[in-house]
């Protein structure tokens, strides 16, 4: 997880990855166990939980695969925070109504889910090996496809679970460009979700906004607009403190006007998105700097080309010290940063940025990768001029 984001190293990592050891009896023997080491997390004191060896080869997976440790990341928080987190909170308020025997139940109802979706999460990318099948090196999309179905069919009888994993995995095809599994995969959890019904309306919200922005980027701005419609209504009735849903569908928002060409509106929506994610996660939480770069995208378009470059340049070299320099968002803002060469007559800096740019692209996201065909193609008009 601290690959993911250094925030994480140390105990917080060794709690996370204590809790989804393989085998059960190598993790907390129960859900007041995780809470009690979290609590003294919290406090500043020594926790239990300590790294074992067995864990080494989950960390050389991960390092081996950067891409998955973002689907490592979401869906552990996903299970893990729909399950042990909120049994912990939920311990907490009945210890203080002295409600022991309703606690018992419910904590032993939470650990039952934590097992079971530790479990499937691990089963999602086999064994022994996750990424290897046949001699051959099996991408993400790969392990996604052919784990899913398994977990699909264990956790048939907890729709909110499952429809929040289909989330995350539909994030994740989202991410690696694969936007027809995407759809597929937010749409059910959509479904799910209405069923089982979401009294805060949370998961529905977050969900729209996430089928929203992949049908932005497959260029269906009819279908994705109803669904941001309500969006800064509820940014508004939030105030100065919207949800990181609310502000996902900013964004996604902001996008949908930049295509429909209202440019000044996306670019405040932008602007005001960044200042959320800052408030919400940090100034170098990769959310908050790839919206920046977004930002510094929108305002180059504008003719803006100075303030545009300063962003940029900035939001790089975060992104290149937080993420590393391989990282497909650091590669991505690189193409922005290409792109605005291009447009202030400076075609050769942009071509040798854009050629290193395409190849790593090609490298972490594939050739047929909306994002690394971006790349290609602006390369290509800056070799020509």
């Amino acid at each position: 997880p601290s690959r993911v984001d250094p925030r994480l190293a140390g105990d917080v990592e060794t709690i996370l990855l204590h809790a989804l050891r393989k085998e059960p009896g190598e993790r907390y023997a129960s859900a007041q166990e995780l809470a009690d080491d979290i609590d003294r997390h919290l406090h500043g004191h020594p926790i239990h939980a300590r790294p074992a060896n067995a864990l080494h080869r989950m960390r050389k997976l991960v390092a081996r695969h950067k891409l998955i440790s973002a689907l490592v990341l979401a869906i552990a928080v996903t299970l893990v925070g729909s399950s042990v987190w909120l049994d912990m909170l939920y311990l907490r308020a009945r210890r203080s109504e002295g409600l022991a025997k309703e606690r018992g139940e419910k904590a032993d109802e939470r650990r039952r889910q934590a097992e079971e979706t530790t479990t499937l999460f691990l089963e999602m990318f086999g064994s022994p090996d996750p990424f290897r099948a046949g001699g051959g090196e099996t991408t993400v999309v790969a392990a996604l496809d052919r784990g899913l179905p398994r977990v699909i069919e264990r956790l048939s009888d907890q729709p909110v679970i499952l429809a929040r994993l289909r989330a995350a995995a539909g994030a994740t095809y989202h991410g690696l460009g694969s936007y027809e599994a995407a759809e597929r995969e937010m749409r059910a959890a959509l479904n799910l979700i209405e069923a089982a019904g979401d009294p805060a309306g949370e998961d529905l919200e977050a969900m729209r906004y996430q089928l929203a922005a992949v049908l932005i980027d497959t260029g269906r701005l009819d279908e994705a607009r109803p669904l941001l419609a309500s969006v800064l209504e509820r940014v508004r009735d939030a105030g100065s403190m919207p949800s990181a849903a609310q502000v996902e569908g900013m964004r996604s928002l902001a996008l949908l006007l930049w295509d429909e060409g209202e440019y000044e509106r996306s670019e405040e929506l932008l602007a005001l998105a960044v200042a959320h994610y800052e408030r919400i996660y940090a100034a170098t939480d990769e959310r908050t700097l790839e919206t920046r770069t977004i930002l510094a995208d929108t305002m180059s378009g504008q003719g803006k080309f100075r303030e545009a470059e300063a962003m940029l340049r900035s939001a790089i070299e975060a992104q290149a010290s937080v993420l590393g320099e391989e990282h497909p968002s650091t590669l991505e803002a690189r193409v922005r940063l290409g792109d605005l060469l291009l447009r202030t007559g400076r075609p050769t800096e942009a071509a040798a940025l854009l050629d290193a740019c395409t190849r790593g692209l090609e490298a972490t996201l594939g050739r047929e990768h909306r994002v690394t065909l971006t790349s290609a193609s602006t390369l290509a008009t800056a070799l020509s001029l």
